[in-house]
């Protein structure tokens, strides 16, 4: 375990993280809307208290989008870097493609589950308030398909030792 460098589990991992990270940012801005619009309506909350619920509402959508992003690309960025440090050889690359087709499925799998949750009418303004996860999750297979071939370029178009 101490040199485990990585494999194709951690793709697997960046998938299912994705999803779940995704699906928690628009449910827990789900929930802070019910929060603040009791709030709002409520007569025992002091004013200060309601602005203050209102400012961090209207922030919220904002930094948890980006930052869904930002660890979308620095999850992938390790990935990446951890899939070059695997020792492999170009010749197994026929073998990896039935695996990297797997993933690419479990990725419009996914895909699919976030898109139909977000769908719900219920969820779907809260999702709008999500624009680049959204759209992230629109075009996973894209994604996840550009992320594989970038991963597998990484893993097998090294040159110099590549003794298994």
């Amino acid at each position: 375990m101490m040199n485990k460098k990585g494999d194709i589990g951690e793709g697997v991992f960046l998938i299912i993280g994705l999803f779940i990270l995704g699906l928690i940012f628009v449910f827990s801005y789900l929930i802070f809307s019910n929060i603040n619009t009791a709030f709002q309506e409520s007569s025992t909350v002091s004013d200060e208290a309601k602005t203050m619920t209102n400012n961090v509402m209207g922030r919220y959508a904002t930094i948890f989008d980006n930052a869904f992003a930002f660890i979308m690309i620095g999850l992938f960025a390790g990935v990446l870097i951890l899939a070059w440090f695997i020792r492999s050889h170009p010749a197994l690359f026929w073998l990896m493609v039935p695996i990297l087709a797997i993933i690419i499925f479990f990725g419009a799998i996914y895909a699919n589950i976030f898109v139909e949750f977000t769908d719900m009418p219920d969820v779907a303004t809260a999702a709008a308030e999500f624009p680049i996860t959204t759209f992230i999750f629109n075009n996973f297979v894209y994604v996840v398909t550009a992320m594989v071939l970038l991963i597998s370029l990484a893993l097998f178009a090294k040159t110099g030792d590549q003794r298994l």
